[in-house]
């Protein structure tokens, strides 16, 4: 799709379906007098489907975002019986070194991970990581949080 649509200032109205769309252009952002955008039927990457669902004023805000920093950043849970090496094998993602003394966990650990991403150079993952105690008294309240 030609990125001079944007430069259609007036266009209120703007119907783009059987096309076999992937993208839309950032420059769709600057067409403040849209009301309508209809993308059904496409493919689309971009913007996200998820923001497409939500309508015309969700996909214009997020055409005229700025300043958008990625964020690389994910959650493991990480639970099971008691004093079966949990701890040990996060502490061991970590680098750190095995503790036959270390303590078991009460309740959850929560500790973030530093991960290089495995396509893009320069650029961190944080992988949180949610250790939880594996004593039969906490077994209820891991339902909670999966």
């Amino acid at each position: 799709m030609p990125q001079e649509l944007g430069q259609l200032s007036n266009l209120t109205e703007l119907y783009l379906f059987n096309n076999q769309l992937t993208a839309v252009p950032q420059e769709l952002g600057q067409l403040f007098n849209l009301t309508v955008l209809s993308l059904d039927d496409e493919q689309l990457t971009f913007p996200p489907p998820e923001i497409v669902e939500q309508g015309t004023a969700a996909i214009l805000a997020y055409l005229r975002r700025e300043d958008v920093t990625e964020q690389w950043v994910s959650k493991l849970l990480v639970v099971g019986q008691g004093q079966i090496g949990k701890t040990e094998l996060l502490a061991g993602l970590q680098g750190e070194p095995f503790n036959p003394q270390l303590n078991t966990t009460h309740g959850i650990a929560i500790r973030p991970l530093a991960l290089s991403h495995p396509v893009k150079t320069n650029v961190t993952m944080t992988l949180n990581t949610w250790d939880f105690g594996g004593q039969d008294i906490y077994h209820a309240t891991h339902q909670f949080f999966l």
